[in-house]
């Protein structure tokens, strides 16, 4: 089985091949191969990248930790000059490889921040002043990043630097002839210890499992600022939309009152005409009985003209 292959695999999909390949395992009859591979970590962000670029720039990275051997050498020798060349050398190589790490990540669509970045570069030279921090990087499963202790592998070496400008090789002492006490040795100032390696790598591990925690914690605030963004987005289309729907009820509301305007002046309008009938009704009832007296008295003059005048 290829961890490095799991590790520099696609990062959001880490969980999933993980479950899968203990799944294959136990069903090969393997349970404690299962379970081991069950209990694998993901990797941080910047763990991940760093696997990418073992996976891809192994032979690079396997020459920057023999640098940082050659660096160790130029400290115990004392060698200012070659001290600054190498030094200057490291550090365009970590920036470069720092560099190809973001863009192998870019590729896969993370866009490295520059605190991620950082985690890289600081990985890489934390790497080359211990071999087996190195052994592990080359491995390509790393699950958390590694801070370089100090200001990185050069200072890591410095206290063995220069020591013996501030020891003094040989007491001085006196002539024999001389008739005054021998002095006492001077005292040799006291040389600061060295850094612990076994310290050292304690206090990566604590840092690494701290980072560990604290990518997953990103993570999750990722996640939960994506769900409100969503949340947010959503709430902006539903005040579109009861935005719209107060407009319209406003629009009917308007139109109702309007309709309802209308109404009350037809009903108005109505009761004026419905009045003007009736008195026209009358009007008419009048004049039909006005008319009939005239047709009345019409005939009974018709009559009496015809009785006093038969030829008329």
């Amino acid at each position: 089985m290829d961890l490095g292959e799991l590790y520099a695999g696609p990062w959001s999909d880490f969980v999933g091949n993980r479950d899968r390949w203990a799944a294959a395992a136990k069903a090969a009859g393997d349970p404690v191969g299962s379970r081991a591979i069950k209990a694998l970590k993901k990797p941080t962000r910047g763990a991940w990248l760093v696997n990418l670029l073992v996976r891809h720039e192994a032979a690079r990275l396997t020459e920057l930790f023999e640098l940082g051997e050659s660096l160790a050498r130029a400290h115990r020798d004392a060698d200012p000059e070659e001290l600054r060349r190498l030094s200057g050398l490291r550090g365009a190589v970590v920036n470069s490889l720092s560099g190809r790490a973001s863009a192998l990540g870019a590729e896969r669509g993370y866009a490295a921040p520059d605190a991620v970045r950082q985690e890289v570069a600081e990985t890489i030279q934390a790497a080359m002043a211990d071999p087996d921090l190195a052994d592990r990087v080359l491995e390509g499963a790393l699950t958390a990043t590694v801070r370089a202790a100090g200001f990185g592998p050069v200072d890591l070496f410095a206290p063995a630097a220069g020591l013996a400008e501030v020891i003094q090789l040989r007491p001085t002492t006196r002539s024999a002839q001389s008739a005054e006490p021998a002095a006492e040795p001077p005292v040799e100032p006291a040389v600061p210890p060295g850094p612990d390696p076994a310290e050292i790598r304690r206090l990566n591990r604590e840092l690494g499992r701290a980072e560990a925690r604290w990518e997953e914690s990103r993570d999750r605030v990722e996640r939960i600022q994506e769900l409100a963004a969503a949340a947010a987005a959503e709430l902006a289309q539903h005040d579109i939309e009861l935005a719209e729907v107060r407009a319209l009820v406003t629009e009917l509301r308007a139109a109702l009152e309007a309709a309802q305007g209308q109404e009350e002046a037809l009903l108005a309008h109505g009761a004026g005409l419905a009045a003007d009938a009736e008195r026209l009704s009358a009007a008419a009832e009048r004049a039909t009985e006005e008319a009939g007296d005239f047709s009345a008295l019409v005939d009974r003059l018709s009559a009496e003209l015809a009785a006093l005048d038969p030829e008329s």
